[in-house]
């Protein structure tokens, strides 16, 4: 069952809310009363990240690297995949990454993906996207 989306005032209703109790909290219990909000707050982390309804393979980033979009020593973009994406979706998604200066970090994400199998997890640069990686597998 989804969960109903919250409307725009909704929203800053229940962050106003959520702000007023953590400033009037004296107490670590009072501040605690605050964790109760946390299946409202579940609506809300659906507006800007919605569920991803995909995996990515080991496999997959295996052919990244065979068309060359991924160099297989670190698995950074290729200098010329630019010239190289076909897709309108992947264009569209590589701008954005590009524009947000993104495009280092995308190693870290296919790094997690390759390492899913690797219970030793003393991958210490960008733990973030290297863990957001891992998830990706649906195997994490």
């Amino acid at each position: 069952m989804k969960a109903k989306r919250m409307t725009n005032k909704e929203a800053k209703e229940f962050t106003n809310e959520v702000f007023a109790q953590i400033q009037g909290s004296k107490t670590i219990e009072d501040l605690m009363q605050t964790e109760k909000m946390h299946e409202k707050s579940k609506i809300m982390k659906t507006i800007g990240y919605p569920s991803i309804e995909f995996s990515i393979s080991t496999n997959e980033i295996e052919q990244l690297v065979k068309d060359e979009l991924l160099n297989g020593t670190d698995f950074s973009f290729s200098r010329d995949i630019t010239s190289k994406i076909k897709d309108p979706l992947a264009k569209l998604l590589y701008a954005a990454v590009w524009k947000n200066g993104d495009t280092v970090k995308i190693k870290h994400i296919v790094k997690g993906i390759i390492d899913v199998g690797d219970k030793n997890e003393n991958y210490s640069k960008a733990l973030v996207f290297y863990q957001f990686g891992r998830y990706l597998t649906n195997t994490a």
